[in-house]
């Protein structure tokens, strides 16, 4: 039963062995209530007993109180570490000072001001070393005064002569700084040992979390890498397919009259197209993730670059995809001149007016912009399927492709991290909004100059 209160005792604390020197002092602490608890016990009931056969009644209440006001400390966690360790640390001074004035030198009061400088390097550290130093000072003078101009009367304190006093005094301030300062010291390097021991261990943590991240990202990355091979290579055997066979049909002249050879060589047309637009995605993106991405930044007017965008998709997408397509700020475009690289920027939105119309099946595109600040921010807006929230994260990273069976998987999934990579190198920013159900809209934002 009493080993496992003891046990309990120790275990119930806030502190843990990662809190270091603190949690240590703690059970230090602990360690000596129950020293001055249970081994403190037979010296208190002797001194007790001899204090009463010499009627020294003060003595007995001042032991009964400093014990059993340690007793209380021991049990009473409500009082914080430091007060427990300071009221210890005065009872030793307590008791010290009663034995000297009430027994006087026979009773060695001295002992228990060097335990009370001991304990004060143990558990306060270099401060607590250095502040019971300078009370000792105190006290040994404000003693060596009153011996000297007979303030004490009849304690038994007065059995001390002044040079008695005195050389007793330096020697027991010599015993407190030999055993009290060394100890601070040491305490506080190993302090500082653990400190470090603890920042190197949640380093090394931080930096297994790391590798772990990295590691899995990894994985993911192979994976989407495993995926986008796969998915290449259906994206380039089909154009080649297409290629190879009307090429074959027109060598052994397998066709009824020029209609169906113009036909077979508007397929070959078409394809090789497809083909090359795929290569180019290809090596866009490699340069792109080399960092090799060159510009040419010159002023232009943003109306030739609409005007270019107008030309391509105005009549086709009306004609063979039953989608509108509509460019907003017409009236005050002609005024806009921006400093950038216009091919690029072309790129770009080719790239999210093409993705626009991979999630439609019909309705609108709107492509616009605003100028805010010291940027333009343009905007690509389809009313199609829209973006599942899970995948808006991340849909800007490499190989990463949409996979909806309501979305056209035509594609390469390069347009968007191309994109990103384009705007990131021009200087601006790139993010989407949408919902599914309620389509998509793409912004990015480039610097401009007037």
């Amino acid at each position: 039963m009493v080993g496992k209160a003891i046990i309990r005792f120790f275990e119930n604390t806030k502190l843990t062995p990662d809190d270091g020197v603190l949690y240590w002092r703690e059970r230090v602490l602990k360690s000596i209530f129950l020293i001055i608890i249970f081994s403190g016990l037979p010296p208190y009931i002797f001194s007790s007993y001899l204090a009463l056969q010499t009627g020294n009644y003060a003595l007995i209440a001042i032991n009964t109180i400093v014990y059993f006001f340690i007793i209380i400390l021991s049990i009473a966690n409500k009082f914080s570490f430091f007060v427990r360790i300071s009221s210890i640390i005065v009872m030793a001074y307590i008791v010290g000072l009663a034995l000297l004035f009430l027994v006087g030198p026979k009773a060695n009061g001295l002992s228990y001001i060097i335990a009370a400088s001991i304990l004060s390097s143990l558990l306060l550290g270099i401060r607590g070393a250095a502040g019971s130093l300078l009370i000792n000072v105190i006290l040994f003078l404000t003693i060596a005064l009153g011996l000297h101009y007979n303030f004490f009367g009849n304690m038994k304190i007065t059995q001390y002569t002044v040079p008695f006093w005195i050389t007793v005094a330096s020697s027991t301030e010599i015993i407190c700084l030999l055993s009290s300062v060394p100890l601070a010291i040491l305490l506080n390097e190993l302090a500082k040992t653990i400190a470090k021991q603890k920042k190197l261990q949640l380093s090394l943590q931080d930096k297994i979390k790391q590798l772990n991240q990295a590691k899995q990202k990894a994985i993911e990355a192979d994976k989407l890498k495993t995926n986008f091979l796969a998915n290449m290579s259906h994206e380039v055997r089909t154009p080649l397919n297409a290629i190879m066979g009307f090429t074959e049909l027109l060598m052994y002249e397998a066709y009824s009259d020029d209609n169906e050879k113009n036909k077979y060589l508007t397929n070959i047309y078409k394809s090789g197209n497809y083909l090359l637009s795929i290569i180019k995605n290809i090596l866009d993106f490699s340069v792109i993730e080399s960092g090799q991405l060159k510009l040419s930044i010159k002023p232009f007017k943003l109306k030739i670059l609409i005007d270019e965008l107008k030309q391509i998709y105005e009549l086709t997408l009306k004609e063979k995809y039953n989608i509108n397509i509509i460019f907003t700020n017409d009236e005050n475009i002609d005024s806009v001149v921006i400093n950038s690289d216009m091919d690029r920027l072309k790129q770009v939105l080719i790239n999210l007016i093409n993705n626009a119309i991979n999630h439609l099946d019909k309705g609108e595109i709107k492509v616009g912009f605003s100028i805010k600040d010291n940027f333009i921010e343009f905007f690509i807006k389809d009313n199609g399927y829209g973006i599942p929230e899970e995948l808006q994260t991340n849909i800007f990273d490499r190989f990463v492709k949409i996979e909806n069976k309501n979305i056209v998987k035509k594609g390469t999934g390069l347009g968007l991290p191309i994109s990103k990579g384009i705007v990131l190198a021009l200087g601006g920013e790139i993010w989407v909004k949408s919902k599914p159900g309620e389509g998509a809209t793409f912004f990015f934002t480039i610097p401009y100059k007037h």
